[in-house]
């Protein structure tokens, strides 16, 4: 079976606080500023800035009425991290834009990339004016394949977990002790009404990054197939979803803790 533990979660809990504080002490910024949706991967983060008590300031952009679900597991958050949650309602801007810019053109997928600029632009707007680094959000799964909006969510100077699946973003979620109401929630991007991460894939987490790990790891596809128990066709697509997303992984910000870090030493040969 393809390996997915982390070697030593503590080890990389301090590989990722430490560069956080490398990174500040370079820049000059006094702190961070970072996305938070009531989600695992965000909180993470959050908790990774609390547990290197480094300064950040965490933001909600909800775009109109927050899910009760969003607001349960905000105020876990704030609770954990010991500080209250900015919070700034996207939707009256981003519907402004959609009113101006060519309307009847708007489909779903251009709606919810507009939503990921339009909370990237509020958070680089409290960067600049607070001289603070976005801190990013994204896992290595998402990176890899493109699940991720180029200029949105994908436009931070920092990803602390970006060298981390999915599946071991929540082996040190744990190690955080990150509430397990928000570990428990379904993965989701929070862009379209009932949308979640694995639906939108195609396969669970755990399935697809098995498949990127044996791709890293120089595995035959046939193989990869074999020990993860996909149709060959499944491992296919993944590394075609590689291929297509190249152009949104350049200039990324990530510490190392495995083999192949996007933005430093992978191998863009899919």
């Amino acid at each position: 079976m393809i390996p997915l533990d982390l070697p030593d979660v503590k080890e990389s809990v301090k590989i990722a606080v430490d560069f956080l504080k490398e990174i500040l002490e370079e820049s000059g910024a006094d702190g961070f500023v970072v996305g938070l949706s009531g989600g695992l991967d965000s909180s993470v983060v959050a908790l990774l800035l609390e547990k290197g008590d480094i300064p950040f300031a965490g933001v909600f952009l909800p775009e109109g009425e927050p899910s009760v679900e969003d607001q349960k597991s905000l105020k876990a958050l704030e609770s954990r991290i010991g500080r209250s949650v900015r919070q700034y309602n996207i939707e009256e801007p981003k519907n402004a834009i959609m009113r101006r810019v060519a309307p009847d053109k708007f489909g779903t997928m251009v709606e919810g990339n507009l939503s990921a600029r339009m909370r990237m632009c509020y958070l680089y707007t409290i960067a600049n004016s607070e001289n603070l680094l976005v801190a990013g959000t994204s896992n290595k799964s998402e990176i890899l394949i493109g699940y991720f909006t180029k200029w949105g969510d994908g436009a931070a100077d920092i990803y602390p977990i970006g060298d981390l699946f999915k599946t071991q973003v929540y082996r040190l979620a744990k190690q955080l002790d990150v509430p397990e109401e928000i570990i428990k929630r379904p993965p989701t991007a929070g862009l379209l009404p009932g949308q979640t991460d694995e639906k939108e894939i195609g396969m669970s987490y755990e399935v697809l990054d098995r498949i990127l790990y044996g791709l890293i790891l120089g595995y035959d596809p046939h193989r990869i197939s074999e020990e993860v128990g996909v149709p060959d066709e499944k491992v296919f697509r993944i590394m075609e979803m590689i291929r297509r997303s190249r152009h949104k992984r350049m200039g990324l910000l990530i510490p190392k803790m495995g083999p192949e870090t996007i933005g430093l030493d992978f191998h863009e040969r899919w």
